[in-house]
C-alpha cells in the first residue's frame, strides 16, 4: 500500500472518527462540516456539494465520481486512491491536501490530458 507523505516527512493528521462503506451517492452535502474524519470506501458518486468544509480528513477508497462541488473546502486532507471520474470543481481550495493515488478525469477542455496519478493541468474553456 502507498501512503501520501508530507514535506519532511510530516504526517496525516490524525482522525477522530469513522465513516465506513457509507453509501452518499446522489447525496446533498451542502454546508456540512466534517473535521479529523477518515472516509473509507465511501460512495460520494453524483453527490452535490455548495459550501462544505472538510479539514484535517483523510479519504480512503472514495468514489467522486460525477460529484459537482462548488465553494468548497478541503483543507489539510489526504486523498489514498480515490477516484475522481468527471467531478467538477469550482472555486474549491485544496490547501495543505495531498494524494498517494487517483484516477481523476476533471478536464472537459479541447487538448487537456488526464493520466492516472497526475492532475492535467489546462485552463477552463470559456
Amino acid at each position: 500500500m502507498l501512503v501520501a507523505e508530507r514535506k519532511h516527512g510530516v504526517k496525516a493528521p490524525a482522525t477522530d472518527s469513522l465513516v465506513a462503506g457509507a453509501n452518499w451517492e446522489s447525496k446533498d452535502i451542502s454546508g456540512e462540516q466534517h473535521t479529523r474524519v477518515e472516509f473509507a470506501t465511501v460512495d460520494l458518486t453524483e453527490a452535490k456539494n455548495t459550501g462544505a468544509i472538510f479539514t484535517e480528513c483523510t479519504f480512503r477508497n472514495c468514489k467522486f465520481n460525477v460529484s459537482s462541488h462548488k465553494d468548497g473546502a478541503f483543507v489539510n486532507c489526504t486523498f489514498r486512491s480515490c477516484s475522481f471520474f468527471d467531478t467538477k470543481f469550482h472555486d474549491c481550495k485544496f490547501v495543505g491536501s495531498m494524494s498517494d493515488r487517483y484516477v481523476i478525469a476533471i478536464c472537459p477542455a479541447p487538448g487537456c490530458t488526464t493520466r492516472t496519478s497526475r492532475i492535467a493541468t489546462c485552463a477552463a474553456a470559456t
